[in-house]
């Protein structure tokens, strides 16, 4: 039987409602917060983008640190093992709102630079290291904290070499179509040892990811059969040294200044809630391994799928959409069909088949867009129907 829990969740992907890394901290004291987006002054140690939308291509150049409208103009420094925690917020005005989505990984790259301030780090050639990768925790995805107003944190290799890094951290939303929201920093690594990234199994952006990927393929209606990280398949190269991940920590400020000292680290657990899941997602990346919590029943999420390509959902879809969240008639954007052919879950995707073939993907569509709410509300209707003609032949045996 479909949980009808699962049912609850408010829709999250709405289109241009995204966001940006607002605030750092670290577990040897240091905390920065972005400016907002197109605010003057100093941008502390982020590369600070002109906008918050997400990249959709992955061969285009802002796939490297999104689109930077201001380079970072500050250095802090951060020690080598302690951890970083990266909080989102949607990067526009003073009074911010959280993270919107829940569906999809998360990680954190290094390369290092050349140069104290990073001058000859580009698009295509800067060589990067996956230091910590973010899944699943049971069946929630980690960025469910993010909505929460909880942070990604990853653990600084400890034996690394001293120098100045480019810190890229990634989200990926695949609530709909693959949706890539990188941010760059820039940290001094102190106090470490003598393990360079050269060791490392190492990606330029673009050219790390292949929108064919099954990783990428899953986005939209596909991805909610995934429950665990043994599920899915990982884009990007292999992990790197000793970081670890987690999820967790307070909501981090946002009050446009940078470089001030903070309390710590953002480390308790995220609550989880239908409403509003948060999840507590953990990895142990030594080596490029990542733990695998397999659970049964489908993926908390909530989101629209790809509104274009597709042709069936998954019957584990798991939650009412809003709003598709930028279409783009890509390979990565059409998920696989996996739903079921007989009965109701048949009679189910040919309703998908219909509302998908009459979009458009004009602005009056996407306001209305109802696809995958329609699909979700007919599996479930068939799933209590299953379940009371049970009870009937249950109760005449």
């Amino acid at each position: 039987m479909i949980s009808s829990a699962l049912f609850t969740l408010a829709a999250a992907s709405m289109a241009a409602a995204h966001g940006i890394v607002s605030t750092i901290t670290t577990s040897d004291g240091g905390s920065w917060d972005s400016p907002a987006i197109g605010a003057s002054g100093s941008t502390g140690p982020f590369y600070l983008v002109s906008d918050s939308n997400p990249i959709t291509d992955v061969s285009s150049d802002n796939m490297f640190c999104g689109p930077v409208a201001t380079e970072a103009d500050e250095t802090p420094s951060v020690a080598a093992g302690s951890t970083m925690s990266f909080f989102w917020k949607s990067g526009y005005g003073t009074s911010q709102s959280n993270w919107p989505h829940n569906t999809g990984p998360g990680w954190l790259y290094m390369a290092k630079c050349d140069a104290d301030d990073c001058s000859s780090a580009a698009a295509g050639t800067t060589k990067f290291a996956k230091v910590g990768q973010l899944g699943f925790e049971g069946s929630t995805w980690a960025q469910a904290a993010l909505k929460d107003g909880k942070a990604m944190t990853f653990t600084v290799p400890s034996d690394i070499e001293e120098g100045t890094y480019m810190f890229r951290h990634e989200v990926l939303n695949l609530a709909s179509v693959a949706e890539f929201y990188p941010s760059c920093s820039r940290f001094k690594v102190t106090g470490g040892g003598s393990t360079s990234l050269d060791s490392a199994d190492t990606a330029a952006f673009p050219g790390a990811y292949d929108a064919a990927s099954e990783g990428l393929r899953v986005a939209g209606s596909a991805v909610y059969s995934i429950t665990s990280n043994a599920e899915y398949d990982f884009p990007g190269p292999a992990v790197f040294g000793d970081g670890s991940s987690s999820t967790g920590g307070d909501s981090g400020s946002n009050n446009g200044s940078s470089g001030s000292s903070g309390s710590g680290s953002a480390s308790g657990p995220a609550s989880s809630s239908a409403a509003a899941p948060s999840g507590v997602a953990s990895s142990s990346p030594v080596g490029g391994a990542v733990s695998s919590a397999a659970s049964s029943g489908a993926a908390s999420s909530a989101g629209a799928p790809a509104p274009t390509g597709a042709s069936g959902p998954s019957t584990a879809a798991g939650s009412a959409g809003g709003a598709p969240s930028t279409p783009a008639a890509t390979s990565a954007s059409t998920p696989a069909a996996s739903g079921s052919s007989s009965g109701g879950d048949s009679e189910c995707s040919s309703q998908w088949d219909a509302c998908q073939a009459k979009y458009t993907g004009s602005a009056e569509d996407q306001a209305s867009y109802n696809c995958q709410t329609s699909y979700v509300t007919c599996l479930q209707a068939r799933a209590t129907g299953l379940k009371m003609r049970r009870h009937r032949r249950s109760t005449h045996h």
